[in-house]
């Protein structure tokens, strides 16, 4: 099995061998419905998207672990997706991305 890691500014590219994908982006959440609508399209995704900060590593489809995470922070959202996955919950998430 090989792996290749590769970065670019605010974005993080893990590929590994027989087409599995892991992508990073970043996000930044101020409130409760902010959350709220994450987790809606998070849940929408049939692949897994894990949310950090820089102590927690959560569940991006789970409303209640979500406020174990810092949100004074921007959060980084790892995605193991396909690259039109992930341009579709970037435009998904496009308004809580940081840029």
């Amino acid at each position: 099995m090989t792996t290749a890691f590769h970065y670019t500014r605010k974005k993080y590219f893990c590929t590994v061998a027989g087409g599995t994908f892991m992508r990073e982006f970043e996000i930044r959440l101020r409130s409760v419905k902010d959350v709220q609508d994450f987790v809606a399209i998070a849940t929408s995704r049939p692949y897994s998207v894990t949310i950090r900060d820089e102590r927690n590593k959560i569940s991006g489809k789970s409303f209640m672990e979500m406020f174990c995470l810092d949100f004074s922070r921007p959060l980084r959202v790892i995605c193991n997706c396909s690259d039109e996955e992930l341009e579709s919950i970037r435009a998904d998430a496009d308004r809580f991305l940081v840029k």
